[in-house]
């Protein structure tokens, strides 16, 4: 007689909420793992820092004060000091070693 009998109304809507509210979670989900396969895109391994830096000082010295000016335009975005302690904070662009590859590669 049981089987029979309609679902109650009191069940089927929890459980139609438990189930909505799950798929926007496995939503939301796949959008942070988009987003941190993106950021672990633009890291850069210790590998590829130290390529970046081989010979640094005969290549820094043999460019034009120009060609310097805009190496530092690609890698760094901004530069602040503070006077009450004294302190330089610099912040680098993301994509600015990418940026100077590509350069590189383009020249």
């Amino acid at each position: 007689m049981a089987l029979d009998q309609q679902p109650n109304n009191s069940i089927v809507y929890p459980i139609a909420d438990v189930q909505e509210r799950t798929e926007e979670a496995e939503h939301q989900l796949a959008k942070v793992n988009r987003q941190l396969q993106d950021l672990e895109k633009q890291m850069l391994s210790t590998q590829e820092i130290e390529e970046a830096f081989i010979d640094f000082d005969r290549i820094w010295d043999a460019l034009t004060t120009r060609e310097k000016s805009q190496l530092l335009a690609l890698l760094v975005s901004k530069v602040e000091f503070d006077q009450r302690d004294c302190t330089i904070a610099i912040s680098f662009h993301a994509s600015g070693i990418e940026s100077l590859e590509q350069q590189a590669e383009e020249d």
